[in-house]
């Protein structure tokens, strides 16, 4: 069973992904997942390969780039790159 919160018992989600894409120069793209719990971490902790974060999502983020980007960048995540 879900946690669920308010008059209409809205479900809370366990967690929370986001993938970003960045074509400017070297393709290059990231996942995150973040659990919904208390606590604080860093952000490295969450950081996972858009790979990852398609095979748990279910998800298939980038279909449109051709395979040669998409293999490469999907399979590759790398926090030092963003920062």
């Amino acid at each position: 069973m879900h946690e669920t919160i308010g008059e209409n018992r809205e479900v809370v989600p366990e967690a929370f992904f986001k993938v970003i894409l960045c074509l400017r120069g070297v393709p290059k793209a990231i996942g995150y997942v973040v659990r919904n719990n208390e606590g604080k971490r860093k952000k490295d902790q969450f950081v996972n390969t858009v790979d990852d974060v398609e095979r748990i999502t279910g998800y298939d983020f980038f279909p449109a780039l051709p395979d040669s980007i998409e293999n490469e960048v999907e399979a590759h995540a790398s926090l030092d790159e963003w920062e």
